[in-house]
């Protein structure tokens, strides 16, 4: 996955809270619940806010000081993880239908 225009969202099932900048993630449908540390917490609340992945890794690159290239590297295996996982998933982007008269 290394399209950074793409945008993803928390699975309809997904609940979760931020909680000493860790996030707590409730999986209803699976009766899951993870805990991710400070990065995938931010990686989550940034994909909630509707963030493509390139702003993602802007964010991310400049909130924690670090190289972009690994930040991007990093955050796509992440967001492969997440939705692999039933945490997140694409975010199909609607397409015009060309009217025909």
């Amino acid at each position: 996955m290394n399209d950074s225009n793409r945008r993803f969202r928390p699975c309809s099932d997904v609940r979760f809270r931020v909680i000493d900048r860790e996030a707590v993630v409730l999986r209803q449908n699976a009766a899951q619940a993870l805990v991710l540390n400070e990065v995938g917490a931010r990686i989550l609340q940034l994909l909630d806010d509707k963030a493509s992945l390139a702003e993602v890794i802007d964010r991310l690159s400049e909130e924690f000081e670090a190289d972009p290239v690994e930040i991007a590297a990093d955050c796509y295996e992440f967001v492969e993880d997440l939705t692999e996982h039933g945490v997140v998933e694409p975010i199909i982007a609607k397409t015009a239908i060309p009217l025909v008269h």
